[in-house]
C-alpha cells in the first residue's frame, strides 16, 4: 500500500470482516493487540484487488493451540479430569 514494513513479516492472514471498517479500527485502538494489523476498507484502491482474489487464497486452521505438541494437550486434559476434586463419578 505504498509503505514498507519496519520489520520483516514471516506470516500473514487475510480476514474478511462483516462489520464497518471504522468500527473495527476503533475496537483495535482500544484493545492494542500484539500484532500488526492492517484494515483495508472499500475506500482503498487495494480493496477491490484483494476482494477479487479472496477465494484464491488457501484456508487455514482457525483454532489456536498454544501447545507445540498436540498430544501433550490431551494428556493435560486427561490428567485434569482424573485429579479434579469436583469431579464426581
Amino acid at each position: 500500500m505504498g509503505v514498507s514494513l519496519k520489520s520483516k513479516c514471516n506470516s500473514a492472514a487475510l480476514v474478511e470482516l462483516n462489520n464497518h471498517a471504522g468500527a473495527a479500527i476503533s475496537r483495535l485502538k482500544k484493545i492494542h493487540p500484539p500484532a500488526h494489523i492492517i484494515i483495508i476498507s472499500p475506500r482503498h484502491k487495494m480493496f477491490e484487488e484483494l476482494a477479487g482474489k479472496f477465494l484464491k487464497y488457501p484456508e487455514f486452521d482457525r483454532t489456536f493451540n498454544h501447545q507445540k505438541n498436540p498430544q501433550s494437550m490431551d494428556m493435560i486434559q486427561e490428567k485434569g479430569e482424573s485429579s479434579n476434586p469436583m469431579h464426581k463419578e
